[in-house]
């Protein structure tokens, strides 16, 4: 929004908001922090604070996704390539079958102008 216009006041207005709003923001996710430790039982104190600390560790997030399994019969595939390719062949393979059943059913004759569904219409200016 800032960046739309050369207002100076508008600018100063912006960013002041902007470094209120990141003071507010961690403000709150400290007090959030210090009520899970205060709520947690005497007992599991240390472990609360302990999971607190590994929940704000950069260490904690996944990097890498679980991989895809595929299930065929009593094989399991779960190389990506051949997933893929799995796919790819069974969909090649539902076209083929589609093209292959309506060729051989009964044919649809190619459309003419009087098959198509329209009728004509005077062109009106749409409000």
């Amino acid at each position: 929004m800032s960046l739309h216009t050369s207002d100076p006041s508008f600018l100063s207005y912006y960013k002041t908001y902007c470094t209120v709003l990141k003071k507010v923001i961690k403000k709150a996710k400290g007090l959030y922090t210090v009520q899970q430790i205060k709520q947690a039982p005497k007992n599991k104190k240390i472990k609360t604070i302990w999971n607190v600390i590994k929940s704000h560790s950069k260490y904690n997030k996944k990097s890498v996704a679980d991989p895809f399994k595929l299930k065929i019969g009593d094989s399991n595939i779960d190389d990506p390539k051949t997933v893929a390719n799995t796919f790819n062949q069974f969909w090649i393979n539902v076209a083929k079958e589609t093209l292959n059943s309506q060729s051989s059913s009964s044919p649809l004759p190619p459309p003419s102008s009087s098959s198509l569904p329209f009728s004509s219409h005077h062109h009106h200016r749409i409000r």
